[in-house]
């Protein structure tokens, strides 16, 4: 380096010296150059043995190297200055033995040169440290591993830390799931493993004795267990490349005594040990003390034909909502739909829709999702069942309160100022509705949300059959306030339903809402006992539950909208029949009420039919479909009278009895037009 620095090739402050030696020549002067290391003998002039016989030769060459000088022209072609006496070579001959390339023959006890035929032989380990095998060195991760992040070059050989510092016969396990090794101390734990888990042991003899190698297993305190080992509790293996490969596997808990010896000498390292736990084994499975994983737990899910139920069920639902919707919807301007409040009617049916979808929330499980997920689901559940109650249930009482408010409080002196017509002001029941219903909901979903648990039917075997519901420690009171708050609306919107009982049925279905409501009821009352009785079944409460969401929904769907639709499409002839089958009706309503005012209707009835005279024969069925007052049935009165026939008699009777006046007024009406006089007046 100082001469390439005199060159003026480099400069050598770029270098620093590791190690920097002082030292001097022979003759005391110091040494020109930096050193690192010891000075050792340059070459020597040396005479063969042959030429040791010739000494006036040998003496000769000696005193003419000696009188060279740095001078003379033959030393600047040496290049050198001068020659002197020879000095020591044992250092030199010491750090070859060290360096295993002056090795000793044992069969001849002569010393030779051992030339290195690879780049691996050329490493040498210093004493106490023992070189890598090659193909250990030769693997890139064992650079990796030690944190070399730099790729050795394509057209060279790269050893990192080929020399390792240990035991002259080291005992590795090979570390689970790679090929790294890793050193055992004696008397500690040098692997840990599982019931019947494979333990690769590589026992390195770095002294290279080729001795072989005996092993001795102890299970636990002594030798019990041997049956257990994966291999005899005691035997011999034999080196490759100066290694012992050694497998050992049990399936006994605790821990393994492992003694190794080198011919009859127990290696320095020995023993080491090894702990055994119990094995694990995938979900549903344990351990035997055997090791043999057994199944004890089965997580029970929905059958199919369940989940393919419920869907049917939710589309079933879903497609009877959107058709009432969309029906509604075309048929608005339709008299009988504008009666009906349309704005309410679709509220119902998005309720219904909403509601129905927790038919779909009930078939799902681990299979369909994650835990999560599941316990976004549990709650969810319980969200759409309150908000699509709330929705249907509030705009059915809204619509049957406005009917009541302009239908009957509008004919009241003292409410009728009151009253108010617009539609949007009865929205606020369904906005204090799901006020309420939210309100729940939310307190629940802060306080114990409802999650996804797996529970054992038998809590005391060793076996488990697992079912999953949703489960949280205060969900049954929250879950009955919830009911509660619904029976207490259902039986509201019933007593509602009374106070509008006199409203035509095309302005408030009231017969129809109260159908609901009782079979609502009859749901939240026999449901939650269903499910309970059937609650570690999973099948039998999912059935349970998805038919009770269907029936309610669906009972609102077909109750309200199916008689809406006979009305619509009513024809004009079935029209006039059921007008007068409603003034019969009421005609009998009204004579119930008042009978005692009959007497003077009575006797002029009776008076009329004993003036009757068959005339011809009358045909009763041309006043089929006419009211009363055109077939001539109701007589004058005068205040607070009525027709004195049901004076005294029962409702039954009195409906034949009006039944007769009917035909008699028929049968008068057809003699009257035989003899073109008119019979009655139409008053």
């Amino acid at each position: 380096l100082q001469g390439m620095q005199a060159a003026g090739q480099i400069s050598t402050s770029e270098f620093k010296i590791v190690h920097d030696v002082q030292t001097t020549l022979p003759d005391g002067t110091p040494y020109p150059f930096d050193l690192s290391t010891p000075l050792y003998p340059e070459f020597a002039f040396a005479a063969l043995p042959q030429t040791l016989m010739e000494s006036d030769v040998v003496r000769a060459v000696r005193t003419a190297l000696i009188n060279v000088t740095e001078n003379m022209s033959i030393a600047t072609i040496g290049p050198y200055s001068d020659w002197g006496p020879p000095l020591s070579y044992e250092i030199l001959r010491t750090d070859a033995i060290l360096g295993q390339s002056l090795q000793e023959d044992t069969s001849s006890g002569k010393w030779k040169c051992v030339r290195d035929s690879s780049w691996f032989d050329k490493v040498k380990c210093p004493k106490g440290y023992y070189k890598l095998p090659e193909s250990m060195l030769a693997n890139p991760q064992q650079c990796v591993a030690l944190g070399v992040t730099q790729a050795c070059p394509s057209d060279t050989t790269c050893f990192c830390r080929p020399c390792r510092k240990a035991d002259a016969v080291e005992i590795m396990h090979v570390l689970r799931n790679s090929t790294v090794l890793e050193s055992c101390k004696k008397m500690q734990t040098c692997a840990f493993a599982e019931q019947l888990e494979t333990i690769q042991f590589t026992i390195r003899d770095n002294e290279k004795t080729n001795r072989s190698l005996r092993y001795h297993l102890r299970v636990g305190d002594g030798m019990s267990g041997e049956d257990s080992l994966a291999l005899p509790a005691q035997g011999y293996v034999l080196p490759v490349n100066h290694e012992y490969n050694l497998s050992v596997s049990t399936a006994d808990i605790g821990q393994i005594v492992l003694q190794i010896y080198l011919g009859d000498d127990e290696v320095e390292t020995s023993p080491v040990l090894v702990k055994i736990s119990e094995r694990t084994c995938e979900a549903g499975y344990k351990a035997e003390n055997n090791g043999v994983c057994t199944q004890t737990r089965v997580d029970e899910f929905l059958p199919s034909w369940i989940k393919i139920m419920g869907y049917c069920l939710f589309a079933i639902n879903v497609v009877m909502a959107f058709t009432a919707l969309i029906w509604t919807y075309l048929n608005r301007i339709h008299s009988i739909m504008k009666a009906s409040q349309p704005l309410f009617l679709y509220i119902v049916s998005i309720g219904c829709i909403i509601s129905s979808a927790t038919i779909l929330l009930i078939t799902f499980d681990e299979k369909t999702l994650s835990e999560h997920g599941l316990d976004v689901s549990c709650q969810a559940f319980v969200w759409f069942y309150a908000i699509g109650f709330g929705l249907s249930m509030s705009a059915l009482y809204a619509k049957t309160n406005r009917a009541k408010r302009i239908m009957i409080d509008k004919l009241n002196a003292r409410k009728s100022r009151f009253v108010k017509l617009g539609m949007f002001a009865y929205l606020k029941w369904v906005a204090a509705a799901i006020m309420v219903e939210a309100l729940i909901c939310l307190v629940w979903t802060v306080i114990d949300p409802l999650r996804w648990e797996r529970t054992c039917a038998d809590e005391e075997g060793t076996f488990c059959l697992s079912y999953g519901t949703c489960q949280s420690s205060t969900g049954i009171y929250f879950g009955a306030v919830l009911i509660g708050i619904h029976a207490l609306s259902l039986l509201y919107l019933l007593l509602e339903c009374y106070r509008v009982r006199n409203v035509p049925a095309e302005f408030s279905e009231h017969k129809w809402i109260v159908a609901c409501c009782v079979s609502g009821f009859e749901i939240l009352i026999v449901a939650p006992f269903l499910v309970a009785m059937t609650w570690e079944d999973p099948a039998s409460s999912a059935i349970v539950l998805m038919l009770s969401l269907f029936a309610n929904d669906f009972g609102i769907l077909s109750m309200i909208f199916v008689p809406k639709v006979m009305m619509v499409y009513t024809t004009e002839e079935g029209l006039k029949k059921r007008e007068g089958q409603e003034a019969i009706l009421f005609e009998l309503r009204k004579r119930a009420r008042r009978p005692h005012e009959g007497k003077r209707s009575s006797e002029r009835k009776g008076s009329e039919r004993s003036d009757e005279q068959p005339v011809g024969a009358g045909n009763t069925s041309e006043c089929i479909g006419k009211r009363p007052q055109d077939s001539g049935i109701l007589a004058k009165q005068g205040k607070g009278s009525t027709h004195g026939s049901c004076q005294g008699q029962g409702a039954f009777d009195c409906a034949i009895d009006v039944e007769e006046q009917v035909k008699n007024a028929c049968n008068s009406t057809s003699r009257g037009r035989s003899h073109g006089q008119p019979v009655a007046k139409k008053k």
